[in-house]
């Protein structure tokens, strides 16, 4: 995730590998609660068919980005299912937990009295207590593009320019599947009225790692420019 600053010509990458549309919400509310003068948001899409849904949140940076009240806000909001925010309130209050789901975490420290008194501080935070109060069962989060409507709005509502871009890729790994969620990105930035880019085939394939994915890191420049090219509207 890009922004531009109408003051400074630098560019704010605040991009997380295989981040979540629920990660750009959290990334960017927190960049705006800071003083600045952002003028663009562009978000790249690597794979939309498969990053959008909210049930993927406890296998993300989230227990690094909110705070427990956010999870509890988030449920009661319908963002989130409640196995999620049990899980996302132990993660927040011990981050080192999201190593390892939480369930394990507890079979080791009842078996450890070194890790005994850790676990015992985690029960006590505020954010456990609460989450553990929740029921033992809710409903799962249907909409997937519940976190996606809120970014737009968030973005929006503070009057800046939002871009959605769709990232390239090699043409080793254009298969059907990748070209469905091109078509899939399109229809997605017209049914909420975003600008979009869709630089799927901008890189020739020597521009890539092996993977066919990963951008070479000496033509990180070129990519660079592709993204200033966006920002102009070119």
């Amino acid at each position: 995730m890009l922004f531009r600053s109408d003051r400074d010509t630098r560019v704010a990458n605040l991009s997380a590998g295989g981040s979540l549309v629920a990660e750009w919400y959290y990334l960017v509310r927190r960049a705006l609660d800071r003083p600045n003068s952002l003028k663009t948001v562009i978000a790249g899409f690597a794979d939309p068919c498969s990053r959008l849904s909210s049930n993927s949140w406890v296998n993300s940076y989230l227990p690094f980005l909110m705070s427990w009240s956010d999870v509890i806000r988030d449920w009661k909001n319908g963002y989130i299912s409640t196995p999620a925010a049990k899980r996302l309130a132990f993660l927040t209050a011990l981050p080192v937990l999201h190593v390892k789901d939480e369930i394990m975490a507890r079979v080791i420290s009842e078996a450890s009295s070194q890790l005994r008194p850790a676990m015992d501080e985690v029960l006590r935070a505020e954010g456990v207590k609460a989450a553990l109060r929740l029921p033992s069962s809710g409903a799962e989060v249907h909409d997937p593009y519940l976190d996606l409507k809120r970014f737009i709005s968030l973005v929006r509502g503070r009057g800046l320019r939002l871009v959605f871009v769709q990232n390239p890729i090699s043409s080793s790994e254009r298969t059907p599947a990748t070209e469905t969620c091109v078509r899939d990105f399109l229809r997605l930035c017209h049914s909420f009225e975003v600008e979009c880019a869709n630089l799927s085939q901008a890189l020739p394939d020597e521009m890539f790692e092996k993977d066919g994915v990963h951008v070479r890191h000496d033509e990180i420049p070129s990519f660079r420019k592709l993204l200033d090219d966006v920002e102009r509207g070119h």
